[in-house]
């Protein structure tokens, strides 16, 4: 289990203001039987399955918003919008089971490394 705490002013920051929950769970090395080794990919499968499970807003720490997350919990499924040509998962709400992060997190028995 991956039980690291963030460190750093930003962390410190968000820490002491912020509502967060910290969810200890063990870093992926693999998907649908694929070796997963950038950390930026098991990230993005770690918050997929979070989201899953529960539900709720994942934002990293250097996203601004201009409108509360919170309304867009009536929908199913946001996204961020993101200038490449991989989704954009910065900031994502779901409805926990959500569809379209079950379809999402199935586009890894296809992983490729590249985005």
């Amino acid at each position: 289990i991956n039980d690291t705490q963030p460190s750093g002013e930003y962390w410190n920051q968000a820490r002491d203001q912020l509502p967060l929950l910290i969810v200890h769970h063990k870093t992926p090395t693999t998907v649908f039987g694929q070796k997963v080794e950038i950390p930026e990919h098991q990230s993005d499968i770690s918050r997929l399955e979070a989201l899953l499970l529960d539900g709720g807003i994942y934002t990293d720490l250097d996203v601004i918003t201009l409108r509360r997350p919170t309304e867009l919990l009536h929908y199913e499924t946001t996204l961020g919008r993101d200038k490449s040509d991989c989704l954009g998962n910065r900031i994502i709400v779901a409805k926990q089971s959500s569809a379209f992060l079950q379809l999402y997190l199935k586009s890894y028995r296809r992983y490729k490394p590249k985005c």
